[in-house]
């Protein structure tokens, strides 16, 4: 079941309270799944250090279903810098090298 354009409420919950907003801005990922796993251990340790008490507010949490690779998605444009292609580095050298024998010629 959708909410509010999230896979679930539980997963709207963490982006609309920001709960990773600048948790990774000293840290570049090389993929979506890497930032996801990221995400969930910190939410993981947080939820650890924070549990609360009373049995009934721990009763009401439900931290089940979170979607941390749609949470990875939306921040993936903050957070994760995939490394440069070597192919088309090489690929501009080959170009350039063809351009310089032209040029000779």
């Amino acid at each position: 079941m959708s909410y509010n354009g999230w896979s679930n409420r539980q997963t709207w919950l963490l982006k609309v309270h920001d709960f990773f907003e600048g948790a990774f801005s000293d840290r570049e990922f090389e993929t979506v799944d890497e930032l996801a796993s990221a995400m969930e251990s910190m939410f993981d340790e947080w939820l650890t250090e924070h549990e609360p008490e009373n049995l009934l507010v721990r009763d009401f949490m439900d931290a089940t279903g979170i979607d941390f690779r749609e949470l990875a998605e939306a921040y993936a444009e903050d957070f994760v810098q995939p490394p440069e292609d070597e192919d088309e580095d090489e690929d501009e050298d080959e170009d350039e090298d063809e351009e310089d024998t032209e040029d000779e010629g």
